[in-house]
C-alpha cells in the first residue's frame, strides 16, 4: 500500500505540464527542518515506548504496590546474587 501511494505521489510530479517541460524541485531548509523534526519525534516516541516495553516483555518490570510486603525474588535475582 505504501508504494502504491509513493508512486502515486511521485509519477504525477514528474510529469510534463503543456509545453513538455519536467521542472525540478528542490525542498526548502524549512521543509527539511520539518521533516527532520518529525522524524527526531517519532524516534523519540519510538525510544520512549521501547525503554517500557521491552522490561515488562522481560518480566523485569516490578511497579510498587501500596502495602504489599517485601517482594519474594525471582530465580534470576537469586542466581546473581550467587
Amino acid at each position: 500500500m505504501y508504494i502504491e501511494k509513493g508512486m502515486g505521489l511521485i509519477i504525477p510530479g514528474l510529469t510534463p505540464d503543456t509545453l513538455g517541460e519536467i521542472y525540478e524541485y528542490y525542498p526548502t531548509i524549512t521543509e527539511l527542518r520539518v521533516a527532520a523534526g518529525i522524524f527526531a519525534s517519532g524516534f523519540l516516541v519510538f525510544t520512549l515506548m521501547l525503554k517500557v516495553a521491552v522490561p515488562i516483555s522481560l518480566g523485569e518490570f516490578m511497579g510498587k504496590k501500596e502495602g504489599a510486603g517485601p517482594q519474594i525474588p525471582s530465580d534470576r535475582d537469586l542466581a546473581l546474587i550467587h
